[in-house]
């Protein structure tokens, strides 16, 4: 079988009103050669939607449902033999999707991912930046996130719980590990996310993970012993704040600078993980 290549990738950006960063999107992965460029949107009203014609093979409209369901419109019209789901803030390199593409000669590998950085230089950006060094790292991981790279057919056949509506990429891979015994990874190559860092959009994007928490505990909970239930309970805090602080990737000062900040996002995330339970 021939390695795979760029050209057998379909990308899938889902986004709304992203019209900061929706361009330099678009254009890297039409530059790294992509197969096929499908954009699903929300409904954008900021001239999202117009730039996505510019640059797409096939431009999708979803219903509002949630993220869930509209990765899933974008990779039912997915015809190569990869599909790469994307955030509409990520900026590509061809070096990068060839290092993600690498891994699936490997028996069993269903999924793969690259570390992010975020090409924001401002105080915000710097301590994300710390974030991520140390909270992702390559190699083989029990579930993998965005940008995510698998087989066309796998997904298609497996695709995203449509129930959750900021979808969850956590369990997607846990549901493929059940039932595929699926192997994941992250790729020892990064992409950048594109975009100031702001307290508002730490604070967006933190809460989509609570309420995704609470998705994926109801969903998930009425199969888990009680051991269970309380490492999911447990699960932002092991995260976001004990796996950094011992992180052997950061040095002690990045730790001591970074410290508020990781209280700060996992404050947001247990707020709205436990407001989605009380206020639904």
């Amino acid at each position: 079988m021939k390695s795979p290549n760029i050209c057998d990738i379909s990308a899938v950006v889902c986004c709304w009103n992203s019209i900061d960063s929706i361009e330099e999107c678009l254009k890297s992965l039409k530059k790294c050669g992509v197969g096929e460029l499908i954009v699903v949107d929300g409904g954008s009203v900021d001239g999202t939607l117009e730039i996505a014609k510019k640059y797409a093979d096939k431009v999708l409209s979803d219903d509002g449902i949630g993220l869930g369901n509209a990765r899933n419109i974008g990779l039912m019209q997915a015809s190569m033999q990869f599909v790469l789901n994307s955030g509409p803030d990520n900026m590509y390199s061809s070096d990068c999707l060839s290092t993600m593409l690498s891994y699936f000669p490997s028996a069993g590998t269903i999924a793969v991912s690259c570390k992010t950085l975020v090409k924001s230089e401002n105080y915000l950006g710097r301590l994300l930046n710390i974030y991520k060094k140390a909270r992702y790292f390559s190699g083989e991981r029990l579930s993998v996130g965005t940008p995510l790279l698998c087989e066309t057919e796998v997904i298609k056949s497996y695709p995203f719980d449509e129930t959750h509506k900021f979808s969850d990429d956590a369990e997607l891979c846990h549901r493929w590990g059940k039932e595929l015994d699926a192997k994941f990874f992250i790729a020892e190559c990064h992409v950048l996310e594109i975009g100031r860092v702001n307290i508002s959009d730490l604070h967006a994007r933190w809460k989509m993970y609570g309420v995704s928490d609470h998705e994926v505990f109801l969903s998930q909970s009425g199969s888990w012993s009680f051991a269970r239930k309380i490492g999911s309970i447990l699960y932002p805090f092991k995260h976001e704040v004990a796996l950094p602080l011992v992180s052997s990737r950061i040095s002690f000062n990045e730790k001591c600078n970074v410290l508020w900040f990781l209280v700060y996002i996992v404050t947001i995330r247990y707020s709205n993980w436990f407001r989605s339970v009380f206020f639904k």
